[in-house]
């Protein structure tokens, strides 16, 4: 324990013969290299001992005090040190390296070496128990959880990314780059507007939220998003979809629309309950418009998802939903979009959460979002910069 400690806190470790590489690979160098040589022995060491022993390393250490040194059978090693490092003028010269390899290690590595190891009775003691089968174990798995919580920091993160249905594919066309780059997982949630408003308020975690840009300054001012990370991405259209090859009925001016509306058999569009921002918007605009009971009669209403989808599966001849959702359909064509006297445009946002737990790489993605890959995308999927 008292070892682990030090070399995650003390700057020694960075001094002590073990350099090169990445500070995980220098920590485990370490933990191998001091299982080797690091075990106080008693009796002390004279000349005539360090002749007729077959495992020496005499070093001079505080107080003037020689000490013998020996390798516990840790990772596997021979109890005794190897021949080349017999000698104390080999010691004293030598200029091994654990991660470059070398034949004898420095003195000066050694000194640092035992001088972290508490040479009492207490230690010498527990020296010999050490060489059990049980406790070897012990100490191996020791080594090793402490290497890997050294290492844990440097493991991929999960990153949690809520979106509505309209930028849905525009965040997962990035994806796949992003995780390459960075190796992180992005993990991709999607839900109307006001489910994803509710998520957020009730406590679920996401570092990543693309929301309306009123449903962000709702956020914020709630303390679910960091201040000043909110900013627009996209402004959505709302489309009107036929099944490939059926007519494609005219909706160019506002009456054009009427007629097609009353017309139309049936007509997918999302449930205004669900808090879908585009189908509290036509739920207003056929009242507006005097139509809501006919539409209403011959209405399939989606909550959540793709209402083009319905069209595929026979409920629907015609869906209404924003452009880029449209486009996520395959077997539909886009007829046209809302007259522009009609239309409901949405500008959507996105920001970092407050409670997110990787906020770096939050914000990595939010640059890919806001950066030229993005802006590709979304003009794929029928939406403009707002």
């Amino acid at each position: 324990q008292q070892f682990s400690f030090w070399l995650q806190t003390s700057p020694q470790s960075s001094s002590s013969g073990v350099t090169g590489g990445s500070e995980a690979a220098r920590r485990i160098a370490f933990w191998r290299y001091y299982t080797r040589i690091c075990a106080v022995t008693d009796p002390p060491v004279t000349p005539e001992d360090d002749e007729k022993a077959s495992v020496s390393a005499k070093m001079r250490i505080a107080g003037g005090t020689n000490t013998r040194l020996t390798a516990p059978v840790a990772w596997g090693y021979s109890p005794r040190l190897p021949d080349r490092w017999r000698r104390s003028s080999a010691v004293e010269q030598g200029n091994h390296n654990p991660l470059v390899g070398g034949s004898n290690p420095p003195a000066a590595t050694i000194q640092s070496m035992i001088m972290i190891a508490p040479v009492h009775a207490s230690f010498l003691k527990a020296r010999d128990r050490m060489r059990s089968p049980h406790h070897l174990a012990i100490f191996r798995l020791s080594a090793i959880f402490a290497a890997l919580l050294s290492i844990a920091p440097t493991f991929a993160a999960d990153l949690a990314v809520v979106t509505t249905g309209a930028l849905h594919h525009m965040v997962l066309d990035l994806v796949p780059a992003f995780e390459a780059r960075t190796g992180d997982k992005v993990i991709v949630t999607n839900d109307t507007a006001g489910g994803v408003r509710a998520r957020v308020e009730r406590g679920e975690v996401f570092d990543v939220i693309i929301l309306t840009v009123g449903g962000l300054e709702t956020l914020t001012a709630k303390g679910k998003i960091v201040p000043g990370s909110a900013a627009p991405l996209a402004k959505s259209s709302i489309g009107l979809a036929v099944k490939d090859g059926a007519p494609q009925p005219d909706i160019s001016t506002a009456e054009a629309f009427k007629s097609a509306m009353l017309a139309a058999p049936s007509i997918a569009w999302t449930d205004p309950a669900s808090g879908g921002t585009t189908g509290i918007y036509l739920g207003k605009l056929f009242e507006r418009m005097g139509i809501a009971d006919a539409v209403r009669a011959k209405s399939v209403l989606v909550r959540g998802g793709l209402s083009a989808a319905r069209i595929l599966t026979g409920e629907a001849t015609h869906a209404l939903q924003p452009v880029s959702e449209l486009l996520a359909v395959t077997g539909v064509t886009v007829a046209g979009k809302l007259p522009e006297e009609l239309q409901g445009h949405t500008i959507y946002g996105a920001g970092i959460g407050a409670a997110a737990v990787h906020p770096g790489g939050a914000k990595a993605f939010l640059a890919d979002l806001r950066g030229e890959a993005g802006t590709r995308s979304l003009t794929a999927h029928g939406m403009t910069v707002p």
